[in-house]
């Protein structure tokens, strides 16, 4: 993962979140809610409108939303 400015890399344990706030004061909640030798399970409790993916499927994104207004005929 790449660092920035604007980065904060925090530690939590089993069940501890992290609070996110929104520009519209709305709260994200990021929770650990298992780890297990090397597989960490994290909650994202955020409002409507806050899109979450994994990072490995964003780059299938654009390729999505090419085909999705694709509008030529078959």
């Amino acid at each position: 993962m790449e660092s920035n400015p604007m980065s904060l890399t925090l530690s939590r344990k089993e069940n501890q979140s992290i609070v996110i706030f929104t520009a519209d004061n709305e709260q994200m909640h990021i929770t650990v809610t298992s780890i297990d030798k090397n597989q960490v399970k994290i909650n994202f409790d955020a409002p409507d409108g806050i899109d979450i993916c994994r990072d490995e499927l964003r780059e299938y994104e654009d390729e999505i939303d090419k085909l999705s207004n694709d509008t030529t005929n078959v």
